[in-house]
């Protein structure tokens, strides 16, 4: 039996859906990372966040940063870097995480950055090993891998690299 049109959109509609969230990373021009102290985690991190409906990673990874730091970016300027599937646990649902590399910021744009109040106490650029304690485990191995020498394109499971570089 084949599904009309209406009753196939019927049945993808009602598929399982997967939260997604959206990272940039940039550089100073010293090659240091730039993190960010959400208010309401322990962890720092890169600026980004939660996917919304109907937005792609990518739409939603330029208005991360366009909301947390004030900084209009370029889509085209971004380059996928990693895909993170994390399963289910510890009550939460299973959810993908897209690792985009941003670029260096120059001095005048790092004037420019206005931090999120509601979302963010503090910014700094830092080095990889001292980005290490103050990063989750997950955080620093994508942002190792992004800025290793052969940084292509990886899918990685709960942090772990699955197969060779896509």
């Amino acid at each position: 039996m084949q599904f009309s049109k209406e009753e196939h959109k019927q049945w993808f509609n009602g598929q399982p859906r997967k939260p997604m969230s959206a990272a940039v990373l940039f550089l100073d021009e010293h090659g240091k990372v730039l993190l960010v102290k959400p208010n309401y985690r322990q962890d720092w991190g890169l600026p980004g966040g939660v996917v919304e409906q109907y937005e792609s990673p990518l739409d939603g990874a330029v208005r991360e940063v366009k909301e947390e730091l004030g900084l209009t970016i370029d889509r085209v300027s971004l380059q996928l870097c990693s895909v993170d599937y994390r399963s289910a646990k510890d009550d939460l649902i299973d959810k993908l995480y897209f690792y985009f590399l941003g670029g260096i910021l120059n001095t005048s744009s790092i004037s420019r950055i206005n931090l999120q109040a509601e979302e963010l106490d503090d910014m700094r650029f830092v080095t990889l090993e001292e980005a290490r304690p103050l990063l989750s485990a997950w955080t620093h191995q994508q942002v190792t891998h992004a800025l290793s020498p052969n940084n292509q394109l990886r899918y990685f499971e709960d942090s772990a690299p699955i197969g060779d570089n896509l």
